[in-house]
């Protein structure tokens, strides 16, 4: 049902339905659900608009904070299928992400730079 909503309606229904998906703390479905919520953010990759863009990735942002491995995971994947819309979108996910000496190394890999700017600040 969502698959055709997502495909079939317009911009601010596509951005609406994106970002019911918003990780809220409170939301025990998402949390106990990534594999799910990741399918359906597949649907929403190759959308043009800006602010769908930006929901996704809030979304991803967000989601990263609960599961940093699964969403390295699934941009990975989603990446090597080759959209730019993916890869601004993957950017902006790894925003707070990023900051972690952790997972800074596979972040620049992943994204294929040597430095991220975040809020003017560059991290290699």
């Amino acid at each position: 049902f969502l698959h055709s909503f997502i495909l079939s309606t317009d911009r601010l229904g596509r951005r609406s339905a994106c970002e019911i998906l918003i990780a809220i703390r409170q939301n025990k479905w998402l949390n106990s659900n990534l594999l799910r919520v990741f399918e359906l953010l597949h649907w929403f990759l190759k959308d043009e608009d800006l602010n769908t863009k930006r929901a996704l990735g809030n979304i991803l942002s967000e989601l990263s904070r609960k599961d940093p491995e699964a969403v390295l995971k699934f941009l990975s994947l989603e990446l090597t299928r080759g959209n730019l819309h993916t890869y601004w979108i993957a950017y902006r996910a790894m925003k707070y992400l990023v900051q972690s000496r952790k997972y800074r190394p596979r972040i620049l890999q992943l994204l294929n730079i040597t430095e991220y700017n975040f809020k003017g600040k560059y991290l290699r």
